[in-house]
């Protein structure tokens, strides 16, 4: 068990838990601008960049990220992301200091994220799967073929005329699948950068591929937050994100986990009980947030509210942040 790259990954989700919490209390502190006009969009952002909590909610971003980067540099891509799903448990907890105690519903759901999370890398072996630098170049093509073709059938799929809930649930997989291969891209930047230094790392691919792609994954996922109910597109990219991790780490990078049909059928039940527990969470939080959000006064748009999960989660990640 890789405890430095279990303690990375812990960091990182609570690095960006607290950049979330930190963004959801400088928005209630911010005062009411009406109307969504240009001049009180003005307003609006000159009050959030004076708030000193903003400016603590950028620390915590940039920590959030320095420490996934270490994380996957030094464990395996299988074992990181998962844990970072951990995010949505800190930002829970974090959420509720200085206010009423989370609900028993609140504890019984982070419970289950919880126990069926640390089930689902003790079943698949990821406790114990040790870093692999080498790449497979063809498998990494194919699954970059497969992974851009779904990615853009989904986000066509999402702008048809399906309900909210569809067109949120369909970009939700699409924005999980980008994190996913950011953070495979973030690996091997760390990899190019460890074995040949800054120069190489600005002259190779791997670095701006992976900033490419983390900046669609931003727009999408801010995108996503406005086509529909959180309740769809959260669980999507907490599910689709460490799971796609995993099977990068497999394909790509050659990282061993435990197969066989019983722990594959095993690690699905784990999964969709994480999947479930995450929904139940989303649900709790979307509504508090909706009650908040109807305040006289408050300034309203079609953006996403402020301190509505962003994806690391994870997603991760955020649970994750995204990478």
């Amino acid at each position: 068990m890789d405890l430095p790259v279990i303690g990375l990954s812990l960091g990182s989700a609570a690095a960006t838990a607290a950049s979330t919490v930190l963004k959801q209390r400088t928005a209630t502190r911010t005062p009411p601008v009406r109307g969504a006009g240009t001049a009180g969009l003005r307003r609006l952002i000159s009050a959030t960049v004076t708030q000193p909590l903003w400016a603590a909610a950028l620390v915590a971003d940039f920590l959030g990220v320095g420490l996934q980067v270490v994380a996957l540099h030094y464990g395996a891509l299988a074992l990181v992301q998962p844990l970072l799903v951990t995010g949505l448990l800190f930002a829970l907890l974090l959420g509720h200091i200085g206010r009423k105690p989370p609900s028993v519903r609140e504890i019984g759901w982070a419970l289950t994220v919880g126990g069926s999370l640390v089930g689902f890398l003790r079943v698949s072996g990821a406790l114990d799967t040790a870093p692999r630098v080498h790449v497979h170049p063809i498998h990494a093509t194919i699954f970059a073929a497969c992974l851009g073709l779904a990615v853009v059938i989904l986000v066509v799929g999402g702008q048809r005329d399906v309900p909210p809930a569809g067109r949120a649930g369909m970009l939700g997989l699409a924005v999980g699948a980008i994190y996913a291969v950011t953070a495979s891209l973030i690996k091997a930047a760390t990899g190019v950068f460890a074995d040949h230094g800054a120069l190489a790392l600005l002259l190779g691919w791997q670095l701006w591929a992976g900033l490419a792609v983390g900046t669609v994954g931003l727009i999408l996922g801010q995108i996503t937050f406005q086509a529909g109910p959180l309740t769809a597109s959260l669980p999507a990219i907490s599910a689709v994100d460490p799971l796609l991790s995993v099977l990068i780490g497999v394909v790509v990078y050659d990282e061993h986990l435990h197969r066989g049909p019983g722990h594959g059928l095993l690690m699905l039940g784990l999964v969709a009980v994480l999947v479930v527990a995450i929904i139940g969470l989303s649900r709790i939080e979307s509504t508090g947030r909706t009650e908040s959000e109807m305040a006289p006064g408050r300034f309203t748009s079609r953006c996403a509210p402020a301190g509505e999960p962003q994806p690391s989660a994870r997603s991760g990640s955020h649970g994750a942040s995204p990478p």
